[in-house]
């Protein structure tokens, strides 16, 4: 239904002047079977045909129903003036939207083009989705704009502190996968290393064989083929050749290590803290570190920390482990320690000393031994963002 606008606006004759009494003819397109136009939107009551037009050639509402006319204009001795053929009465809505049916738009929506070239009502998109053309032969829709490509947001690792030794937490996260196909939305979850793998939290995160020892393994974000849901799990392989069936497009996240035991190093991703160690002269430590790269010297930090009270230090006070020359007054050789890494492991070669540092009176300042037994070293590294 639409409200008929005559072709003329108003019924005028040759020399402008209105032509009183004129009439408008409605009949179906290309015949001459009238057709009923209407006084009301609701199409319930029906204009006489013709229509006739007051003495200044203006014609009342006329309402149309949905589909094409013939319209014919004559003055009131039935003279013809014009005649137009298939007029549309959908050419301003078709049967559920009309200009006088504004009211009934949900607020937000939107009137595109719909099918047979009807105007037809589209709902509001949601937060962030952008209205996309689908062509001449279909409605266009909302859609979601992607990611960009290496778009990543949250998905922090870190140690679990109920099992620190074999899970991890991940925090919820937004990213676009390795290939740029889809978007990863994942929300926060609990996974444990030394479980294989299955779906969901505080379950299983390895995607095939069991926990090793001094091993890397890549924590990952996976996506789901069949619903795009998404879990993690590790792998030894940087390219999670190991992905569980059923997932296919997946984001490396982060990665650990485990020590000599099979249990998870105190380091998560591209920070790394080890654990207190002992101090013997002449001795190697070598701690792997899992980071992404090998760690510059720079980005390294040796620290002694105290076990026992020395100089003026405290139970797990600390202080940089520094090269001094001499030894605290007992002579001239110097100590302290030879640090570097490689892309596996950091290495400490303690000097070949009885003991290996020396401090500063944490209260005096004076320069004196520290006593291999009541020290400990703790390294920390870092790869700066």
């Amino acid at each position: 239904m639409a409200i008929f606008q005559s072709p003329r606006v108003r019924a005028l004759d040759s020399a402008g002047d209105p032509l009183s009494g004129a009439k408008l003819y409605f009949y179906q397109a290309g015949t001459s079977t009238p057709e009923d136009t209407y006084t009301d939107a609701a199409l319930s009551v029906a204009h006489a045909n013709p229509v006739v037009a007051d003495s200044e050639g203006k014609f009342a509402t006329i309402y149309l129903q949905s589909l094409n006319y013939k319209v014919v204009l004559k003055d009131s001795s039935d003279t013809t003036i014009w005649t137009q053929d298939n007029v549309d009465g959908r050419a301003v809505a078709d049967g559920s939207i009309t200009l006088a049916k504004m009211a009934d738009l949900t607020q937000g929506s939107l009137i595109v083009g719909g099918a047979s070239d009807r105007p037809t009502e589209l709902a509001y998109g949601q937060d962030g989705y952008v209205l996309t053309t689908k062509g001449a032969s279909a409605e266009p829709e909302w859609t979601k704009l992607p990611y960009p490509p290496g778009y990543r947001s949250g998905f922090t690792v870190s140690i679990n502190a109920t099992d620190p030794d074999h899970d991890v937490d991940i925090t919820a996260g937004y990213a676009r996968d390795s290939t740029d196909t889809v978007d990863i939305v994942g929300s926060a979850m609990t996974k444990q290393l030394d479980a294989t793998w299955v779906a969901g939290n505080n379950a299983g995160g390895l995607f095939s064989g069991t926990v090793a020892p001094n091993t890397r393994y890549y924590k990952f974000a996976i996506v789901k083929d069949s619903d795009n849901s998404v879990d993690y799990g590790f792998d030894t392989s940087s390219t999670a050749a190991s992905i569980p069936s059923g997932y296919t497009y997946y984001l490396k996240i982060d990665q650990v290590m485990t020590d000599g035991s099979g249990n998870l190093i105190n380091s998560v991703g591209d920070v790394f803290e080890s654990d207190l160690q002992s101090i013997t002269s002449a001795g190697l430590l070598t701690l792997a570190h899992g980071l992404s790269e090998t760690p510059q010297l720079s980005d390294i930090t040796v620290a002694l920390v105290c076990q026992t009270t020395e100089h003026n230090w405290a139970v797990n006070d600390e202080t940089v482990a520094a090269i001094t020359p001499g030894d605290g007054g007992t002579g001239s050789s110097s100590k302290g320690s030879a640090l570097y890494a490689d892309s596996t492991n950091i290495y400490l070669r303690f000097g070949n000393v009885t003991n290996v540092y020396n401090v500063y009176d944490k209260t005096t300042g004076t320069l004196q031994q520290a006593t291999n037994a009541n020290w400990n070293v703790k390294i920390y590294a870092r790869i700066p963002s």
